[in-house]
């Protein structure tokens, strides 16, 4: 029984961690082309939101790392 509520709660944390890594590469992939449609228009992102983002994205990484 012990193995079996183990075993369940490593695959729900397996879950949660891919399904945050999943997220964080489809924000990662809409900050890209935001970045490029700006880029057209002749605007940026700011400094601090690519900042922002790339912590976010570092952070799923990190959690992925963990999950393995």
């Amino acid at each position: 029984m012990e193995t079996d509520l183990k075993e369940y709660h490593t695959r729900r944390a397996h879950m949660y961690t891919n399904l945050a890594y999943l997220l964080a590469d489809v924000i990662h992939t809409y900050s890209l082309e935001i970045e490029v449609s700006l880029k057209k228009l002749g605007f940026e992102l700011k400094k601090d939101e690519k900042a922002k983002i790339n912590s976010l994205l570092a952070q799923a990484k990190r959690l992925e790392l963990l999950s393995k």
